[in-house]
């Protein structure tokens, strides 16, 4: 699941499983364009699938989100982690769109 889309969907093919599927769940305008006119091609071509999903969340959804992560079988990646006194550094490094993952703050 990607939820900021900065890189390519291209960038993401490698780390997938050969079976995996890459799916964008918000991000830039232009990302989302290129996984919705690629992603069909892509998931075409080879096993892996690349899918845009848009939904309204509801309480149900956010249930059997959780009960997925709780039991590993959606694990957020935690980019970076941050004391809540660095959450000025935390909201620059988001600025400058290198994230590969999560960035969590520390309470």
């Amino acid at each position: 699941m990607d939820a900021a889309a900065y890189r390519s969907v291209f960038d993401y093919l490698p780390r997938l499983t050969p079976e995996g599927t890459y799916v964008m769940v918000g991000g830039a305008t232009a990302r989302f364009f290129q996984v919705m006119f690629l992603g069909p091609w892509i998931s075409r071509i080879s096993r892996q699938k690349v899918k845009c999903l848009a939904s309204k969340p509801n309480q149900e959804d956010l249930t059997i989100l959780k009960d997925l992560m709780e039991a590993g079988k959606i694990v957020p990646f935690i980019d970076r982690c941050y004391k809540l006194s660095e959450v000025p550094a935390a909201i620059h490094y988001l600025e400058q769109r290198q994230v590969r993952g999560k960035v969590a703050i520390s309470i």
